[in-house]
């Protein structure tokens, strides 16, 4: 009974140790999206060619003609 209650733990630590690596990769992904977002509005700016307020604004003005 003694050695069941050991695997018992050795596998509750195993568990809490996968849980952990889980939440730190998570975490870290969560991190690397919201840099990725963060920068994609500078990037699409730069693709579209309106990279300043002033290109942002005649962008917005040729679509209104």
């Amino acid at each position: 009974m003694a050695k069941a209650g050991a695997d018992l733990i050795t596998l509750n630590n195993r568990c809490t140790d996968i849980e952990r690596a889980n939440a730190r990769k998570a975490a870290q992904a969560g991190r690397e999206m919201a840099d990725a977002l963060a920068q994609s509005p500078e990037e699409l700016a730069q693709l579209a060619g309106t990279d300043t307020a002033q290109d942002r604004r005649a962008a917005i003005e040729r679509g209104y003609h």
